[in-house]
């Protein structure tokens, strides 16, 4: 059966294309949308894989207006990557003099659905939104798989349907200090792999880490061998997207892994390796383990915070983690 791989193109017909160009223009291109044709007949942009064109209405329908209520358009909407995008694109209506129908703001269209709507010179009707996760299309709580699950988290296995997500979880400047290879496709291919061997041969890796509220992808966690000054670990390690840190979700996670690594695995020492110019998980890993030292990674200076199954782990404050 065909399937649609999302729009194409859309065309808008205004009044004014001296008015209306200049305000596309500052809009799409705010929206890494580049132009591509740019005529007094013709405007098009093309970015996001869509594009979007303006043309001139006919001069006896000029002054018609544009109506929500009649056949044709209603409104266009585009998909944002994160709330803080859908507040930009509403400063930049506010820069060019927009009406704002209805300011940023989360209704009950689909999970977590956040949106701002305004209007172009022609009043025709414009709408930013973003929707976490899945959406509508995302698995019933019920259905899914979790290896792990704490109060808030939920830690699936990953599979390579989940290659953007990485992505986006490495892309940030912050993660991108520490991580500096994991800034190619292949490259986050290369990490769902390692973790899809680490199951096959150890039953355990990192874990695609959810929010149980919506099934959100926030990053992930769980247990890998590392090797420390040539003896072989159990380490814990979290990754969590900068859009939800400072949340307390790195902490539960590695509190739920350490419990797994004892419980399930038998563990007599488990570790977590931290860069020391990572404050970051610093502060994640004093919550969670009991000891700290200085050791020699491949890389120079590194810290290795330890709990052995006979000490007492740290005592998480959800409220300060990163």
């Amino acid at each position: 059966m065909p399937a649609i791989n999302g729009i194409a193109h859309i065309q808008l017909t205004v009044s004014n294309m001296e008015r209306s160009v200049p305000f596309y223009e500052t809009l799409l291109h705010s929206l890494e949308m580049v132009t591509l044709i740019k005529t007094s007949e013709y405007f098009y942009c093309i970015g996001g894989k869509t594009g979007v064109a303006i043309s001139p209405a006919a001069p006896e329908h000029a002054a018609g207006g544009f109506n929500q209520c009649r056949p044709g358009l209603h409104h266009i909407c585009f998909r944002a990557r994160s709330r803080e995008d859908v507040d930009g694109i509403h400063a930049v209506a506010l820069s060019l003099g927009a009406i704002i129908i209805r300011p940023p703001r989360q209704d009950a269209w689909a999970p977590g659905y956040y949106s701002v709507l305004f209007e172009d010179p022609d009043g025709i009707r414009i709408e930013a939104n973003f929707v976490p996760g899945k959406g509508h299309l995302a698995e019933p709580k019920a259905a899914r798989q979790y290896v792990l699950q704490t109060e808030r988290l939920g830690m699936r296995r990953y599979t390579m349907a989940d290659v953007d997500a990485v992505g986006e979880l490495f892309a940030d400047p912050y993660a991108a200090k520490f991580y500096p290879v994991m800034n190619t496709r292949e490259a986050h291919a290369r990490w769902i792999g390692w973790n899809l061997k680490n199951y096959d041969d150890h039953g355990f890796g990192l874990w695609a880490l959810e929010l149980l509220e919506d099934g959100r992808f926030i990053g992930d966690a769980g247990v890998t061998y590392q090797t420390v000054e040539g003896e072989r670990i159990l380490e814990i390690g979290w990754h969590v997207h900068h859009s939800f840190r400072s949340r307390g979700y790195a902490t539960e996670a590695a509190m739920a892994c350490l419990e797994f690594a004892f419980n399930r695995l038998d563990a007599a020492l488990v570790g977590s390796i931290v860069d020391p110019a990572n404050v970051a998980s610093i502060i994640v890993a004093s919550r969670v383990h009991a000891q700290k030292r200085d050791f020699q990674g491949k890389t120079g200076p590194m810290f290795l915070f330890s709990t052995t199954a006979h000490t007492d782990s740290g005592s998480p404050n959800p409220k300060d983690d990163t």
